[in-house]
């Protein structure tokens, strides 16, 4: 039943989704139904996003809000890149550290956190998934180079990039 209230909402399930817990977009929303509770809980990949009563219908209906309010936003690339790069010169100035340096993809977002209080780690997520694919990734004379790391508190997984790890750190390497 919620196969098909989600397809009445334009939101595919993942193939991989048996019940009691499905997922949307390759992972990235979660959705799990507590029978015994008639609970559903839907989180992202950053955590707990709503918990109501298992009503198929309007379970459906929050999947396809947070969905829209993550992945139908604008994205503008040259913006973004712009964000990023601000954020990672000066956590480098800060630092004392010379351009080019490694730095956490976590200090980069506390910053941008501190600096918009509307923040959304999701939507980061979805728009550096977007930078990450579609580009630009030069800026300055400089290129992007999101590097992984193995401590999953650390880094961030990108949508639907479960297989290439956890993204822990940016660097602003010299065009060659």
């Amino acid at each position: 039943m919620l196969d098909q209230a989600c397809r009445n909402n334009r939101i595919t399930l993942d193939s991989n989704s048996p019940h009691p817990k499905y997922g949307v977009k390759n992972g990235f929303f979660r959705i799990e139904i507590i029978e015994a509770k008639r609970l559903a809980k839907l989180s992202d990949y950053e955590g707990k996003l709503a918990e109501l009563a298992a009503d198929v219908d309007a379970v459906a209906e929050m999947i396809r809000k947070e969905y829209l309010r993550v992945f139908n936003r604008k994205f503008h690339g040259p913006n973004f890149l712009k964000q990023l790069r601000a954020s990672y010169k000066k956590i480098v100035e800060k630092k004392r550290e010379q351009d080019g340096t490694s730095i956490p993809i976590k200090e980069i977002t506390k910053l941008l956190r501190k600096k918009d209080k509307e923040f959304r780690m999701d939507e980061f997520i979805a728009d550096l998934t977007n930078l990450a694919e579609r580009g630009p990734v030069e800026i300055d004379g400089r290129i992007i180079d999101l590097q992984q790391t193995k401590d999953i508190s650390q880094g961030i997984l990108l949508c639907g990039a479960s297989a290439r790890g956890y993204i822990g750190f940016i660097i602003f390497k010299e065009k060659s």
